[in-house]
This record gives structure tokens, C-alpha cells and sequence, in this order.
């Protein structure tokens, strides 16, 4: 009898866990599940972390990497970019504000001259990157010029991830 991706899936995840092993090596675990599937993995792997189990998982999943891991390796080539703690790798990433101006023009052509990555939204709105240490400098620029609003977009891990496999080495 033939058993589907899921299934299989199922089934691998059920070996793993049933041994009660202190060391667990999953690579993309819910590749395959349904979303239910994959919501009672992400509750059976809290369980086990909060049981002190140590758990290695490989996944291109953002959003459950993001609910499940306490730390994070990037890898690309083959070589490690970036270890670190989720929370503080979030913490030290680029920011995007984005921000409705006064007048966009002055506002763009002041950022621009200090150095900073923008683009123009449809409403009038300008996005600005910026890089954790450069957050204070970006708020003595912005107070140069008429800001209506200001928000700041929280960058999920994915969006982290794509930035190191943007950058150019």
C-alpha cells in the first residue's frame, strides 16, 4: 500500500519522537502536513522544548521557525553567515519606517543626502531602511522636516533571510 507526502511525513515524525530521545534532528518536518498537521507538530515540539529536549531543525518555513526556534544558524554556500539568537537577530536588523512626509521631496532629498535606502510608496508615503545603528541618526534626520506619520514595519525572519541572500559578498 502506498502512503502519501503526508503520511509518510506522519509517520517519520511519530519514529522520531517515540524513543524519547534528548536529541532531535528534523530537516523540514512539516514539509507535507496539512495546516492542522503542521499546528500540532508546532505544539508537540513547544512541549518537548519546555520538556528541556534539544531540537535541531532545518526548515524553509519562516513563520514556524519563527513560533518553535530559540536560535537560528543562516547558511549559504555551505558556510554559516549568521548564529544567533531569534529575537536579537530581529533586534539587530534593518528597520523599515515608513513615514508620510510633509513635503516628499524635501524629506527624500534630505535622507538621500545622509545616506539612507528609501523608496516611494503609492500614497505619498516613503519606506526608509535602516540599519540598527543607524536608528538614532535617521530620527535627528527626520526632525529636519515635516513628518504627518511614522510607523515602523516589523520585519519577520524570512524577510531577514532574504536580506543576507541579497547581500553580495
Amino acid at each position: 500500500k502506498k502512503f502519501s507526502k503526508g503520511m509518510k511525513q506522519k509517520l517519520g515524525i511519530v519514529a522520531a519522537f517515540m524513543h524519547d530521545p534528548e536529541i532531535l534532528i528534523l530537516d523540514e518536518p512539516t514539509s507535507g502536513l496539512d495546516p492542522l498537521m503542521q499546528n500540532r507538530f508546532t505544539e508537540l515540539i513547544l512541549s518537548e522544548k519546555a520538556n528541556g529536549k534539544t531540537i535541531l531543525m532545518s526548515s524553509h518555513i519562516f513563520e514556524e521557525v519563527e513560533k518553535v526556534c530559540d536560535s537560528v544558524l543562516i547558511i549559504r554556500d555551505g558556510r554559516i553567515v549568521e548564529q544567533s539568537d531569534v529575537q536579537k537577530l530581529k533586534d539587530e536588523q534593518r528597520r523599515v519606517f515608513v513615514l508620510k512626509p510633509g513635503e516628499p521631496d524635501v524629506a527624500a532629498g534630505i535622507l538621500k543626502a545622509e545616506g539612507f535606502d528609501m523608496r516611494f510608496e503609492q500614497n505619498g508615503m516613503l519606506e526608509v531602511f535602516v540599519s540598527g545603528e543607524k536608528v538614532d541618526s535617521f530620527v535627528k534626520t527626520a526632525a529636519r522636516f515635516t513628518v504627518l506619520n511614522l510607523s515602523v514595519k516589523q520585519q519577520s525572519l524570512e524577510d531577514i533571510f532574504i536580506n543576507y541572500y541579497g547581500k553580495e559578498e
